[in-house]
C-alpha cells in the first residue's frame, strides 16, 4: 500500500523545496553557483545538465556536507570516472556522469516492474537491482534532485520509485525481525536490541517512502527525516501508522525489548496492510550466501568458505537452513541459534527471500 494523495501532495511542492534548499545552501556557505557549475561542466566531455542531489536539495546538508552532483549529458559515451578528490570553495564535491539515455532506460525498467507484484513478492528488489543500469542511490538522487536550469526533470518517476523503495524497506524489516528472533533464541540481548532498532528504522523508512519521502541513505538521517515527517504530514491513513512506529521507537528507547510483543505485532500488522501478502514476521528460510561456497569436511560437518573467512558447521544445521522461517525457533537449540546468527553476521549465509540489504 502506498498513499497516492500524500505522494501527489508531496510532489506538488517538491521542486520548489529542492530549489530553495539548494540555493539556501549555496548562499549560506558562500559557494558561488556559476563558478561551481563552470568547474563541473569542464569535467564532462559533452554538454551536460547539472543536478544537485542528495542532502543539499533535501535540506539536510550542514557545514561538513559534500556537494553531491550528477552530470547528465544527452548522449551515451565512454566516460571516465571522476576524481574523488574534487573541491570547490573548500568543500568536497562528489560528482559523477550518467547519460540521459541510461537514466531513461533505468526508469523504463522500473516503471514496468513496479506493479503490485513487486510488493506482493515480499520485496524482490535484489533481482531488479541486477537489471537496472543504475545504482539505487543514483536513481533516488536523480528523482529527488534539482537542476537549477531544467528543474526537477525526473520527479514524475517518484511514484515508481516509491513502490520500489517500499519493497526494499519491507524486505529489510523482515530480515531484521528474523535476526532479532534468532538473537533472542540465542540469548544475546544486545543483539536483540540492535536488530529491533534496525527493524523499527526500516519501518520508518517504509512509511515515509509510502508517502513519497524516499531517500537512499544510511540510518544516520532516518531519525532526522522522521522527526520532520511525523509532524509535517496530515494524511489520515498514514497518521495511525505513524503513531504505531513512534510508539515502537519510544518503547525501544525505554529499553522495552525483552517482551516487545505488542508493538512488534502492531508493526507486523502495519506491513501486512501495506503489502497484503507474505506475513511481515516471516522469512523464507536461510541459504548459503552468494559470497560463500560449501564442501564436505569431516563426517557430520560442512566447511563454508568465503574471502577471508572459513567456518565449519554441523551438516545437520546446513541441511536445516531452507526450513528455518523465523516463525518458531522452539526446536532450535541455543547453541545452534547462536551459530546461525554468527554465520549471518559473517555474511556466510543469507535470507532466502530476496531484496533489501543483507
Amino acid at each position: 500500500m502506498v498513499f497516492p494523495e500524500e505522494i501527489e501532495s508531496y510532489k506538488l511542492g517538491a521542486e520548489a523545496r529542492a530549489r530553495q534548499n539548494t540555493l539556501a545552501f549555496l548562499d549560506k556557505y558562500e559557494l558561488e553557483r556559476r563558478g561551481a557549475e563552470e568547474m563541473l561542466a569542464r569535467l564532462c566531455p559533452l554538454p551536460c545538465d547539472i543536478y544537485y542531489v542528495s542532502t543539499v536539495p533535501a535540506g539536510l546538508a550542514g557545514s561538513k556536507s559534500d556537494l553531491d552532483i550528477i552530470l547528465v549529458p544527452p548522449e551515451s559515451g565512454t566516460f571516465e570516472s571522476l576524481s574523488s578528490m574534487l573541491f570547490y570553495g573548500g568543500r568536497r564535491v562528489g560528482a559523477k556522469i550518467i547519460p540521459a539515455a541510461t537514466i531513461s532506460r533505468a526508469l523504463e525498467i522500473l516503471r514496468d516492474a513496479t506493479s503490485s507484484a513487486l510488493l506482493h513478492s515480499g520485496g524482490d528488489a535484489e533481482s531488479l537491482d541486477s537489471v537496472i543500469p543504475l545504482k539505487w542511490a543514483d536513481l533516488e538522487r536523480l528523482v529527488n534532485g534539482i537542476s537549477l536550469t531544467r528543474g526537477a526533470t525526473y520527479l514524475p518517476a517518484l511514484n515508481d520509485v516509491v513502490a520500489y523503495a517500499v519493497a526494499r524497506t519491507f524486505a529489510n524489516y523482515r530480515q531484521q525481525r528474523f535476526a532479532s528472533k534468532l538473537a533472542g533464541r540465542a540469548g544475546i540481548d544486545a543483539a536483540v536490541t540492535g536488530y529491533l532498532t534496525g527493524a523499527v528504522l526500516s519501518a520508518m523508512e517504509a512509511l515515509m517512502a509510502a508517502c513519497g519521502r524516499v531517500q537512499a541513505t544510511n540510518s544516520k538521517w532516518t531519525l532526522e527525516r522522521w522527526s520532520r515527517f511525523k509532524t509535517a504530514t496530515d494524511n489520515s491513513g498514514a497518521a495511525d501508522d505513524r503513531r504505531i512506529i513512534s510508539a515502537a521507537w519510544q518503547a525501544l528507547s525505554l529499553g522495552t525489548v525483552r517482551e516487545p510483543a505488542n508493538w512488534l505485532v502492531a508493526i507486523d500488522q502495519l506491513f501486512d496492510r501495506m503489502i497484503g501478502a507474505v506475513p511481515a514476521g516471516k522469512s523464507h528460510g536461510l541459504r548459503l550466501s552468494s559470497k560463500a561456497v560449501s564442501s564436505a569436511f569431516l563426517p557430520g560437518a560442512v566447511c563454508i568458505k568465503a574471502p577471508g573467512r572459513t567456518v565449519v558447521i554441523p551438516s545437520r544445521l546446513m541441511e536445516q537452513l531452507p526450513a528455518i522461517d523465523g516463525q518458531d525457533f522452539a526446536e532450535l537449540s541455543t547453541p545452534d541459534a547462536a551459530m546461525l546468527l554468527w554465520l549471518l553476521q559473517l555474511e556466510l549465509i543469507g535470507f532466502a527471500d530476496r531484496g533489501g540489504s543483507q
